[in-house]
């Protein structure tokens, strides 16, 4: 058991070490033909089987030129309707409460331009989301997400809707467990046509520890209209995962403890 929880530990230690230079190596090489970068940082905390916290840090790289503009957002995510059928495929999950059908979201959102940005931007926005899950053959995890954005861009009033269609697909090793995901979105704003857009989305979800997944991924946005050039965007997260009244590190079951051997009695007769 002391030797596997070892070979565990040394394992993530050298993968963490691993994605730190591929990800500095692939950023250099997408960075350069890409025209935007998005790093971010995502916090989940799970209250209890059917409800959850997440935090989020976002910022935006234009070529190679400083952050034109970055974002928080805190939201509250509440899961529905588990179908027992499904449950033994998302037992290892941790992007997701598992085996929920019915995924819906409420939150706040908040993003501005650095102060050399030419565009200044002031962005308030209110999210709500209603997500609906399935699986389909070749275990591919379908999601259906419905988000309606409720903005106060620089004082004025905007709303647009975002559908998405998610599929993910998870692979594990012996030592590794990690996901596929790829997407599609298209933006519709209400009352103003010329800012719709298309995204589409392919990306990897490694598991590098109990607690924390690093996702890389790469981003296109069609061309549309006159307002919406083709974007490539490269993008990477940190995601951390933390569970109420859970101890982020059990040392135990990294380094356990050894059962002390009871000396053996010499003033028992032979």
């Amino acid at each position: 058991m002391a030797i596997k929880s070892f070979r565990r530990l040394t394992f993530t230690f050298w993968t963490s070490v691993f994605l730190s230079g591929f990800s500095s190596e692939v950023c250099a090489q997408l960075g350069s033909k890409s025209q935007e970068v998005w790093p971010g940082l995502e916090v989940f905390y799970r209250l209890n089987q059917r409800s959850r916290f997440l935090a989020t840090m976002s910022a935006t790289k234009l070529d190679n030129s400083s952050y034109t503009d970055g974002g928080y957002g805190f939201f509250y995510d509440h899961f529905t309707f588990p179908p027992k059928f499904a449950q033994k495929f998302l037992t290892h999950r941790t992007d997701s409460l598992p085996g929920k059908y019915l995924w819906l979201r409420v939150g706040y959102q908040f993003s501005n331009s650095s102060k050399g940005a030419e565009d200044v931007v002031d962005n308030h926005t209110i999210v709500t989301e209603v997500n609906s899950r399935t699986y389909l053959p070749g275990k591919l995890l379908g999601t259906i997400r419905n988000r309606v954005d409720w903005q106060f861009l620089n004082g004025d009033f905007q709303a647009r809707y975002r559908p998405r269609l998610i599929l993910e697909r998870d692979f594990r090793t012996e030592y590794m467990f990690f996901t596929f995901r790829s997407f599609g979105e298209y933006f519709a704003y209400f009352g103003d046509s010329d800012l719709n857009r298309f995204r589409v989305q392919f990306g990897v979800e490694i598991k590098v520890a109990r607690n924390l997944d690093y996702e890389f991924y790469w981003n296109h946005q069609f061309k549309y209209a006159q307002k919406q050039d083709a974007v490539d965007a490269f993008g990477m997260n940190l995601k951390f995962y933390f569970v109420k009244g859970e101890r982020v590190v059990v040392w135990d079951k990294i380094f356990p403890k050894k059962e002390k051997q009871i000396p053996a009695n010499t003033d028992l007769p032979e």
